[in-house]
């Protein structure tokens, strides 16, 4: 059979599953993952390696000595460098293109809540008290960023990580900065008071 190549199209779609779902469920066995396949007429494991092919080149992981599968496209520095561009926005644009294939009926409940509204802002909605909305796609960018450990000790206990902001949440711009990854650190839950999310 022909080797097709991927096209920006495609892989963008790539990346917003790469962004959007936990590090620990990109495999072939993932719903999302299957269902991208099946649109694409890819079998699991490539869309699977083009999401590998995209982690080699994720900045964060660079910086921390992390590599993907040491080979790729031109096209996977691409997608990195306009993402690094123009932000959520640019995410936004990805998850679109998803959510047409998908057709909106994402399986998992992080990608059903990202395809919803995305890129997220971290916006505040009114119940009986203010609360924050989208912190499950922070935390999980975060997640993915830092290879589920704690960025200061290395611990890799999920139930002890908090997705913590380092410009706080109350005087962060809601579309660039409130759930931008770059604007958070993975730490394990202490016993003082920060603006985290997660303890």
């Amino acid at each position: 059979m022909a080797r097709i190549n991927w096209t920006k199209r495609e892989t963008m779609m790539a990346f917003a599953l790469y962004r959007v779902l936990p590090s620990n469920c990109i495999n072939d066995r993932n719903p999302e993952i299957q269902r991208l396949a099946s649109a694409l007429g890819r079998t699991p494991s490539a869309v699977k390696m083009k999401i590998e092919n995209l982690k080699r080149c994720d900045p964060v992981r660079v910086a921390a000595g992390q590599r993907g599968l040491p080979n790729g496209s031109k096209l996977e520095p691409l997608i990195w460098e306009e993402y690094l561009e123009q932000g959520d926005e640019y995410l936004g644009q990805a998850i679109s293109l998803l959510t047409e294939v998908l057709n909106g009926e994402a399986v998992t409940p992080e990608v059903r809540y990202a395809l919803i509204e995305l890129p997220p802002e971290g916006k505040e909605r009114m119940t009986q008290r203010v609360e924050r909305a989208n912190q499950q796609y922070f935390r999980n960018s975060l997640l993915q960023n830092y290879n589920g450990k704690c960025c200061v000790t290395g611990l890799a206990v999920p139930e002890l990580l908090v997705a913590s902001h380092i410009k706080p949440w109350a005087v962060a711009d809601p579309k660039t900065e409130r759930l931008s990854p770059s604007n958070g650190l993975l730490l394990v839950c202490s016993q003082i008071k920060v603006d985290t999310w997660g303890c």
